[in-house]
């Protein structure tokens, strides 16, 4: 965790962090714009946290929006298979393990 804290410190990664309503962290997202030939992506690198249910919906919202403003149109992000229960009915595709979400 040192290693990734730096890395945000350091200006490495960008973060994202889901608070309930009584002010407590239920989790938290790095990512960092991506430039590829002819588009920009935001890529999602550590994500992780608890009562994903009850924050995922919002954060994805909110991600969308600000990876948008980033100039990105389209998200992207390696994770454990696990995580396909929640972005298969978000409009994320799977290759692998590796998932993309077209953005607009």
């Amino acid at each position: 965790m040192e290693h990734v804290a730096a890395a945000c410190s350091a200006g490495h990664y960008q973060v994202m962090v889901a608070i309930d309503d009584a002010d407590m962290i239920k989790g938290v997202l790095t990512m960092s714009p991506v430039n590829y030939p002819g588009r920009r992506v935001m890529a999602l690198h550590f994500l992780g946290g608890e009562d994903f249910d009850n924050w995922y919906p919002d954060m994805l919202k909110e991600l969308a929006t600000y990876a948008s403003a980033c100039g990105c149109d389209g998200l992207e992000g390696c994770a454990r298979s696990g995580f396909w229960k929640w972005f298969k009915d978000d409009g994320w595709d799977k290759d692998s393990q590796f998932y993309t979400k077209e953005l607009g």
